[in-house]
């Protein structure tokens, strides 16, 4: 694997190719396959590929479209490429268990153990970006461990949810017409979308003061309120006001009515801030707008 995705304004992503083509262009460089070789073992190839494209697509679009300073896409490197170290940490080890030529008892058991456990290694949910410096986390403990990256693949399974991983869906969220939506039915490739967990109309404005400085489209704001409650009316600004009916969204990002938070989450689907007040949503976005 190449150790660093981006060169000036030459991209690698993705590739199981066994030469370099050209597979995109821009004002800002090149992209060319291929970033990583690899087995197959584990079939995390064309995923990994889609996920080096998507996370440096979005970045890439804020840029082209200037309201980004390039220096957004050295996040790419960042990002990516320790997660393909784990990938390719665990596809090679998957391979060698399995493609075992040992005969004896323990042999055997260790390739049965491999495709026993390959699912959960390779379903790829717990990917993250954790120490990526582009995601915020006010809920973070300060005396977590600095050394994210060894855990790019989220093998040591952590059921908190944090800024940097991929943002979870949630069903039964009824607006006030009655339709019922899930998270992921309002999250967009092309925008950022922001979701504030609360039943206050009050804690509303600060939040649609700050984001109006932004382009309309790139931000998209989603108002949750927790199961049981009446909901809020319309609010100028707000692009969709929810129920939490099933309450699934409170208890998968950890919102209380007794501690609202506000989510925001990136066009490649992770979850790029977690935060507890509009101060911290701004601070977040200082890190991708001009």
């Amino acid at each position: 694997m190449a150790y660093t995705f981006q060169s000036n304004r030459i991209f690698l992503a993705g590739g199981m190719s066994s030469t370099i083509s050209v597979v995109g262009m821009s004002d800002f460089g090149f992209i060319i396959d291929a970033a990583h070789v690899h087995t197959p073992a584990g079939g995390q190839g064309l995923n990994s590929s889609i996920q080096d494209a998507f996370n440096l697509a979005w970045k890439l679009a804020l840029v082209e479209k200037g309201l980004s300073d390039p220096s957004l896409l050295s996040t790419y490197s960042e990002e990516r490429v320790p997660v393909i170290i784990d990938m390719l940490k665990i596809t090679s080890e998957l391979f060698r268990n399995v493609a075992t030529t040992t005969k004896d008892e323990a042999g055997l058991s260790r390739a049965i153990l491999a495709l026993r456990t390959r699912n959960d290694h390779v379903k790829q949910f717990g990917v993250n970006y954790r120490w990526s410096s582009i995601v915020l986390d006010e809920r973070r403990p300060a005396d977590e461990g600095e050394d994210l990256r060894a855990n790019a693949y989220g093998s040591q399974k952590d059921d908190v949810l944090r800024a940097g991983d991929r943002a979870p869906d949630a069903p039964d969220l009824v607006d006030g017409e009655g339709k019922t939506y899930s998270l992921l039915r309002v999250f967009g490739p092309t925008h950022h979308t922001v979701v504030i967990f609360s039943t206050n109309e009050e804690v509303l404005e600060p939040y649609l003061s700050l984001l109006r400085a932004y382009p309309k489209g790139i931000v998209r704001t989603l108002v949750v309120s927790s199961q049981g409650s009446s909901g809020l009316a319309k609010v100028d600004g707000v692009d969709m006001i929810v129920v939490d009916d099933g309450g699934h969204a409170y208890a998968t990002y950890g919102a209380s009515d007794k501690e609202a938070i506000t989510v925001a989450v990136r066009p490649d689907g992770v979850v790029g801030a977690i935060v507890r007040g509009v101060e911290g949503l701004g601070r977040y976005f200082e890190k991708l707008f001009h």
